[in-house]
């Protein structure tokens, strides 16, 4: 589940942001036990998207949508972000090839996870 951004803004912790981010990797780390990636490429957009409504619920960016996808797709050419964390966004909202395949060298929890530590790095700071 994907939070909006009126919900974001009406959790009152962290902790409460971060119990639904850890609950879709939780799915996405047993997706990927199991051998199926693109269930724990759903999720791990997932967790992402709900830490960038967070995030936005308190430094709103213009030109944002309101679906994951294209909200990992503006943090991948978001400058306020570092080239690593930019290129993990440009990864997880990667689609299929025409082979049904993902990139090879793509994790998606690993990406999820610099992504939202990121992300949590900003909203500690209290600035973005």
């Amino acid at each position: 589940m994907i939070l909006s951004e009126e919900h974001a803004r009406s959790m009152t912790s962290k902790d409460a942001v971060m119990e639904a981010v850890e609950r879709e990797l939780g799915i996405a780390r047993a997706a990927l036990a199991v051998g199926n990636d693109g269930k724990t490429r759903v999720c791990a957009r997932r967790a992402v998207g709900n830490a960038i409504s967070w995030m936005l619920s308190r430094f709103p960016r213009t030109g944002w949508h309101t679906d994951a996808m294209s909200r990992i797709a503006s943090l991948s050419s978001d400058p306020t972000f570092s080239q690593g964390v930019r290129d993990a966004a440009r990864r997880l909202s990667s689609r299929i090839d025409e082979h049904f395949r993902y990139d090879e060298a793509s994790d998606p929890v690993s990406d999820a996870l610099l992504i939202i530590q990121a992300i949590m790095t900003i909203m500690d700071a209290g600035d973005c």
